[in-house]
């Protein structure tokens, strides 16, 4: 079987999928339009360059996973997910992954006024490697929120979304 890859472009969007999950893309760049123009509204967020989502149905269970570093990049399993140990009451599921991750988007991403300039000195963020100690530094001058606390950064995020729905 031959998967075919597909791209959609759109303001502040590219995504990428499999041509099996062309059903879902409608809906799922609504989700993201109405979640990006909230957070916007609410922050003054405007995204450093277009976030990019891999859309795919291939692992056993859902998840969704953002990173802002070195590029806004959020991934997406849209299989059911596994509730062995957590509940997801949630109405609308692609809504809800919208304003939970790209809140995480907003929370690393939106840059002050170093946050810009070390970007700009360094044409962009900095990704810290292990073959180089003092990349670490450099990422953190490009995007030091990124570096919070997962707690913080969830705790933030599942507010939000409860907030949201």
């Amino acid at each position: 079987m031959d998967l075919e890859l597909k791209t959609l472009e759109g303001q502040n969007l590219r995504l990428i999928y499999f041509g099996e999950e062309s059903y879902i893309v409608p809906h799922l760049t609504r989700s993201f339009q109405n979640s990006l123009r909230f957070h916007s509204r609410l922050f003054g967020y405007q995204p450093s360059e277009k976030i990019n989502i891999i859309l795919q149905d291939m692992d056993d269970h859902g998840y969704a996973g953002t990173t802002t570093m070195p590029h806004n990049y959020l991934t997406l399993g849209i299989e059911p997910f596994e509730h062995v140990y957590e509940t997801c009451p949630t109405n609308e599921r692609l809504g809800w992954v919208m304003n939970h991750e790209l809140l995480l988007m907003v929370a690393s991403d939106m840059a002050t006024g170093s946050d810009l300039f070390f970007r700009n000195f360094f044409r962009g963020k900095v990704t810290a490697t292990d073959e180089d100690p003092i990349s670490i530094l450099y990422s953190y001058l490009t995007n030091p929120r990124r570096y919070a606390p997962r707690w913080y950064h969830e705790g933030i995020a599942v507010f939000m979304e409860t907030w949201m729905a």
